[in-house]
């Protein structure tokens, strides 16, 4: 198994006490990345590559928090009622390992800038 992305240090610098499950949450959100971006690991290696160590670091950090703030056992479903008008709404509660689609981006190759086509200014 390859070594997690981020460090216990890196969540402890950042604030988050995962306690003893700091070592498997690591290596649970380093998989999920690597099932998304099967080269990460390449990249990271590549000096040409604009992807930045610190921001796949803080990319699992941000996984873990996401994950230790949404307990499986946190509500699921929320509904209000006033006079004759209801609201019922369904949370992701599941505290699952995931990706934003922001994270996403910023993990993609060509990094998290991207446009539909550029125009040269040549004059």
């Amino acid at each position: 198994m390859a070594e997690p992305l981020a460090t216990v240090p890196d969540l402890t610098e950042s604030g988050i006490d995962a306690g003893d499950q700091a070592e498997w949450l690591l290596r649970a959100a380093s998989v999920v990345v690597r099932a998304e971006y099967p080269d990460i690991d390449a990249r990271l290696a590549d000096t040409s590559d604009p992807l930045d160590n610190d921001l796949v670091v803080f990319v699992i950090v941000s996984m873990i928090a996401r994950r230790l703030r949404s307990p499986a056992d946190e509500k699921s479903q929320m509904s209000r009622t006033a006079g004759p008008y209801m609201d019922t709404a369904t949370f992701q509660t599941t505290g699952g390992m995931y990706l934003t689609k922001r994270e996403r981006r910023w993990l993609r190759p060509g990094g998290a800038i991207r446009g539909a086509f550029s125009v040269a200014l040549d004059v």
